[in-house]
């Protein structure tokens, strides 16, 4: 009677070294990854405080014209005071200006009230618009004095002290007449009747 081989049967199963191989290409890819992703959300909630920041702006300037009425966009404290501190990302009033003062007194409407951004993230202004962006009937923006106002709202994650060149972390948006910038709308030359407000393309 013949004998045969015997014939030795492996397993299909993952070696260790096969598997300490996939885990460690895993953690590199996540490692890589992660970064980007939170690069990409961060982009994506700048431009979307952005645009709605440039819409009230416009909000304020076509209700200036349509109402006949100073208009004023101011910092806010609560849903009926303007704040005499901090910054715009505490949230911001729009309301008439009756008085022409710059902040929001008892009995002066208010048409809109954003409250406090998400944490993490602040908007500056500097010297002229650091409290308010006032607009008079004529759609310009003015200084409670009469003077003219101009300025910029820097959008930032609260980390980040200044806007990089290319994959900005930083966003601005001008109040008032002022040279066109990358990433910047002169929202002065942005008329835009009540109702048909579009976030401008940045």
């Amino acid at each position: 009677m013949a004998i045969g081989k015997a014939r030795t049967q492996y397993s299909a199963g993952t070696t260790l070294i096969e598997l300490l191989v996939v885990v460690g290409l895993a953690g590199i890819l996540l490692a890589l990854g992660v970064p980007y992703f939170g690069d990409l959300m961060n982009s994506t909630r700048l431009t979307s405080l952005t645009n709605e920041l440039l819409v009230e702006l416009n909000l304020a300037r076509s209700e200036a014209i349509r109402r006949g009425q100073r208009m004023v966009l101011c910092k806010a404290a609560n849903d009926a005071t303007c704040a005499g501190s901090g910054g715009w990302d505490q949230g911001w009033l729009l309301f008439e200006d009756a008085n022409n003062n710059g902040a929001r007194d008892v009995g002066e409407l208010v048409v809109r009230y954003r409250s406090a951004l998400p944490a993490g993230w602040q908007i500056t202004g500097n010297t002229l618009v650091s409290s308010y962006v006032s607009y008079d009937p004529s759609g310009t923006t003015k200084l409670t004095n009469g003077g003219f106002q101009a300025g910029t709202l820097t959008i930032c994650p609260a980390s980040a002290s200044a806007p990089r060149t290319q994959g900005k972390s930083c966003s601005t948006a001008w109040a008032g007449l002022a040279p066109s910038k990358p990433n910047s709308v002169n929202v002065a030359e942005l008329p835009q009747p009540i109702g048909e407000l579009r976030p401008p393309k940045l």
